[in-house]
């Protein structure tokens, strides 16, 4: 086995916005590498910050109150120190269910609002991440007989994690608790390592960067298969693509082309395109996109699959063959790397927690940030542990966080800094649009006494939190 451990983990969040929105609970299962539970589950409340307000639908989902969090829980900083101290183990594997789309950028986030490093937990010291969605997919392509399938009204086949465990009768005690998720995640891992195991080793194995690259080497002028929602469910989340070229601008990301489609429609706009903001969604559209090989894609050869499966699963191989071929009678490498050597304008966002992607932190800036892990281990963060630093994110980082979790240890002109923070925070939120919904819920559940409770509880903690930003 690559990995000496697993680490399941699952979050539920106050909202879905991965960079501004707050976790309300983390939970975790630590098993070896043969499926035996070592550790007894975390679960760990987190309450928000003083400059946040909570989406109410999400606390609706959730039934968890920041309240309820302040009280059984602990603030952020807290949080993410425990979640470093188990990420970081060495030679693990971290998985979740949809957690890298949702929960690894919640992560990242956690870790660089707190003073840690945002991405090497994902690598190092023989470390990696995966997706137990993306292997689900990959055994519903493979091996379908490992489960029973839900559907979904359209007909499509759901990979939602409550259709699945209520289907196959996977005990799943409490939908959208984390410690519930996390164990019923759990349990399907395993049914799918009982049922094939070498499939699931083989899978593992291309969260081991070298292997997919040898993959992609073995596979350069031949079409393969890749499993990922970008085809969508109508096709089984499955499609066939070919090798175009590494990104010019990033060695982590492969340009390769969808063979759904024609690619004569390619040639012809490739001929005439004006290099815009729309050139990427264009293109896109006409069948191009890129695998990023840091979100562990599923990629699979030509011959893996066999006929029955191809039928049951509608993939037209000469489609894709007569496409391939089409594409390979013409050179567009060198129009491609004209393209994406452009490089894209994001947004300058002013907030610093929206800066997470800005810029890696320098060698001297990590230093300061593994000393300060380390001595903050035992220690509330103060005034005293500010430094010099390099980069200009880091500075109202420390702030922020000290403000958000240790507000005593402001200093009076800290205080008045804080204080203009969140009434600039208040004055910026969308407060309209907040008790729009808050009225919404009240006419929907004025006849259901527990749900009408807890709206009323949402609204006496937003009101609360805005007499105490008023009163600072």
């Amino acid at each position: 086995m690559l990995f000496k451990k697993f680490i399941i983990y699952d979050y539920e969040t106050y909202g879905l916005n991965v960079s501004l929105d707050k976790v309300s609970q983390f939970a975790c299962l630590e098993i070896d590498s043969n499926f035996n539970i070592i550790k007894s589950p975390i679960s760990i409340f987190c309450y928000p910050p003083l400059d946040y307000i909570p989406d109410v639908f999400s606390i609706f989902i959730t039934k968890i109150l920041p309240q309820y969090a302040y009280f059984y829980g602990v603030n952020e900083y807290f949080l993410a120190k425990i979640i470093y101290k188990i990420f970081t183990q060495k030679n693990i594997c971290i998985l979740g269910y949809n957690n890298i789309s949702f929960d690894n950028l919640i992560t990242r986030n956690i870790f660089y609002r707190n003073f840690l490093d945002p991405y090497e937990w994902e690598w190092k010291h023989g470390n990696s991440v995966g997706d137990i969605l993306q292997i689900l997919r990959t055994f519903y392509i493979l091996e379908p007989s490992c489960l029973l399938w839900p559907r979904n009204i359209l007909g499509n086949i759901s990979f939602r994690l409550s259709d699945i465990t209520q289907l196959n009768k996977i005990p799943h005690l409490s939908v959208h608790n984390a410690l519930s998720d996390v164990l019923a995640t759990f349990s399907i891992f395993k049914i799918l390592n009982s049922h094939n195991q070498y499939l699931l080793h083989s899978i593992l194995n291309l969260y081991n960067k070298k292997k997919l690259w040898n993959f992609f080497l073995k596979n350069k002028n031949k079409p393969f298969f890749y499993i990922s929602n970008v085809f969508g469910s109508q096709n089984n989340n499955i499609g066939v693509v070919c090798f175009l070229m590494i990104h010019p601008l990033n060695k982590n990301i492969i340009l390769v082309y969808n063979l759904q489609y024609n690619p004569q429609y390619l040639f012809i706009f490739l001929k005439q395109y004006l290099y815009t903001k729309e050139v990427f969604k264009n293109l896109f559209k006409l069948g191009v996109f890129s695998i990023s090989l840091n979100k562990k894609p599923i990629v699979l050869s030509y011959k893996k699959i066999t006929t029955s499966n191809c039928i049951r699963l509608k993939l037209n191989y000469l489609l894709f063959q007569k496409n391939f071929f089409i594409l390979k009678k013409k050179n567009i490498i060198l129009i491609l790397k004209k393209i994406f050597t452009q490089k894209i304008i994001f947004k300058n966002f002013k907030n610093v927690d929206l800066k997470l992607y800005d810029n890696f932190f320098n060698s001297f800036d990590k230093k300061i940030l593994e000393n300060f892990f380390k001595i903050c281990s035992y220690q509330i963060p103060g005034e005293k542990f500010n430094k010099k630093f390099q980069d200009s994110r880091l500075s109202e980082l420390f702030f922020r966080m000290r403000a958000r979790n240790f507000s005593n240890t402001l200093l009076e002109v800290e205080k008045n800094k804080w204080r203009k923070h969140c009434q600039f925070f208040l004055k910026d939120f969308d407060f309209l649009k907040f008790f729009n919904n808050i009225e919404m819920l009240e006419i929907k559940y004025k006849n259901n006494p527990q749900k009408y409770k807890l709206i009323k509880k949402i609204l006496f903690y937003v009101q609360k939190k805005i007499f105490l930003i008023q009163n600072l």
